[in-house]
């Protein structure tokens, strides 16, 4: 963090990223990015068992801001 600090101050950051940047270049093999593909693909839809059930907890009035999410979370969206 100093070195940035320091960088900065001294207009000097351009250079010291470009220059921290030249190590990252190095071409990727094929199966490097077959093995990416493969841990980034998207998990298949798992179903869940059960429903949770929670509760706002409202010590004030129902026309308080707390009160309106609580009853917005209390009653069904189709009613």
């Amino acid at each position: 963090m100093v070195k940035v600090i320091t960088a900065i101050r001294n207009k000097e950051l351009d250079q010291a990223f470009a220059d921290w940047t030249k190590g990252f270049t190095a071409p990727v093999s094929r199966t490097f990015r077959g093995t990416m593909r493969r841990v980034m693909r998207k998990i298949p839809f798992q179903t869940h068992v059960g429903i949770h059930h929670g509760r706002i907890c409202n010590n004030g009035p129902s026309s308080s801001a707390i009160g309106k999410l609580a009853n917005s979370f209390s009653t069904p969206a189709f009613l």
